[in-house]
């Protein structure tokens, strides 16, 4: 038995060792060629969702704290293949292009309500907004006298579980929240924020799109003294945009407005303003923890100006609020547009069209059907076009770097880009 243990071991090295002196040879297999083909995929249909009528809590006194009521129906003006048409909603709705094309004229929303009720009242107005799956928003806040909603809409056919994340200041706190298709929910922020300044809102979807809005008002005691409503945002370079210096009759508090920046990581920043009527500006350094900052804006004549954060990513929003009219405006920076845009005036007051950088600005306005102006001239951080324009107007701008507001009865609403990317993709076949 021995022996035979012993063969086949020597038997097994002598293998081993004429493999290992064996020449070694290349092993080949035949195959396809392989191909690379291309792929082209359109942009997504533009899309839009206007967020229908304000919200009340509480009742038409207050008292009922399970109350939650829409208020009436609000109006907006849908631009449909450059022809603008007028809507009523009380709920939010979602709206598709019925062509091909990435512009403002192919589809674009534009909203506005008055409301008079006795805990709410002003005019509201905005921009209906493309679904997406990310935003970053700015505005409204939680103190004595003030309120403020934040309303998420789902119009995918895929529920999906919202991940929210509350600013106050450096302080963050966190909730979720699921929508099933078609649903809305209201959710009041005094329930995670309690501040004097502005709320900063991350929320990120794990399925699918959705749509936000913060609804805000403020009371003087029991008299209402405004309210307004705005749309999901995203972070951008170096946000900029245009703000309104008051009467100088009026307190500082109420005639410079105050001015928030939300960033997600702290740094140091340049603030600058630079006035778009031949006026002074300024420009200081300022320190920007992560989070909700409240930046001074130094004494300015009356007017108008732009102003920018010089910062890697941010969200820029002002507020302006006077308690001897029933007038909140809440904005939030927009990205600036290059090229062709529509838009259509849901109120009276004036269109504002500054660029930063120096572009050639070409202004038309269609009322009723007939033009009632054209203007050509030169934009900048320093200089602006301005006309005059009345509610249906359909108002069409043209040109580079542009920030544009229509402003106006103690409203303001900007444009916003809805515009979608295709892509080419490269995939290799065998």
């Amino acid at each position: 038995m021995i022996w035979t243990l012993r063969l086949a071991g020597l038997t097994l090295t002598g293998l081993l060792a004429a493999v290992f002196f064996m020449p070694f040879g290349i092993t080949t297999s035949a195959g396809d060629t392989p191909i690379e083909r291309k792929i082209s995929v359109p942009a997504r249909p533009l899309e839009v969702v206007c967020p229908g009528s304000l919200y009340q809590l509480g009742g038409a006194d207050g008292t009922d704290i399970d109350s939650l009521e829409s208020l009436g129906d609000a109006d907006f003006y849908l631009i449909e293949n450059g022809e603008p048409t007028p809507y009523r909603a009380d709920k939010p709705a979602l709206f598709v292009a019925e062509r091909n094309g990435q512009s403002s004229s192919v589809l674009s929303g534009y909203q506005w309500q008055q409301l008079s009720e006795s805990r709410i009242a002003g005019l509201v107005s905005l921009s209906c907004k493309k679904p997406v799956t990310e935003t970053w928003m700015l505005g409204g806040r939680t103190n004595l006298g003030s309120e403020s909603l934040l309303i998420i809409h789902n119009p995918d056919v895929l529920s999906t579980i919202l991940d929210m994340k509350f600013f106050d200041g450096e302080t963050e706190e966190s909730d979720s929240i699921s929508l099933a298709p078609g649903e809305t929910k209201v959710v009041n922020l005094a329930r995670y924020v309690s501040t004097d300044e502005a709320v900063g809102l991350n929320i990120t979807s794990q399925g699918g799109r959705f749509a936000a809005w913060i609804q805000s008002k403020t009371n003087s005691g029991i008299t209402p003294t405004g309210a307004d409503i705005e749309a999901h945002n995203q972070l951008q370079k170096n946000p900029s945009m245009i703000i309104s210096v008051l009467s100088e009759d009026l307190p500082a508090e109420f005639r410079i407005p105050q001015i928030h920046a939300l960033v997600p990581s702290a740094s140091t920043a340049t603030v600058s303003i630079s006035s778009l009527q031949g006026g002074l500006g300024d420009a200081f350094r300022v320190n920007l923890s992560e989070g909700v900052n409240s930046i001074e804006i130094p004494d300015l004549s009356p007017g108008s100006y732009r102003i920018t954060v010089e910062v890697e990513q941010g969200l820029l929003s002002s507020r302006t609020v006077n308690p001897l009219i029933p007038d909140y405006s809440l904005t939030q920076s927009e990205a600036p547009i290059s090229g062709e845009v529509q838009m259509v005036a849901v109120l009276d007051g004036q269109i504002e069209v500054a660029s930063v950088e120096e572009s050639v600005v070409t202004l038309r306005i269609t009322r009723a059907g007939v033009r009632e102006a054209a203007v050509i001239g030169f934009a900048s951080g320093r200089e602006m076009i301005s006309a005059d324009v009345q509610a249906g107007d359909l108002v069409e701008i043209e040109g580079e770097g542009l920030l544009i507001r229509i402003i106006g009865q103690g409203a303001e609403y900007l444009p916003a880009d809805n515009s979608n990317i295709g892509s080419d993709l490269s995939i290799t076949v065998r």
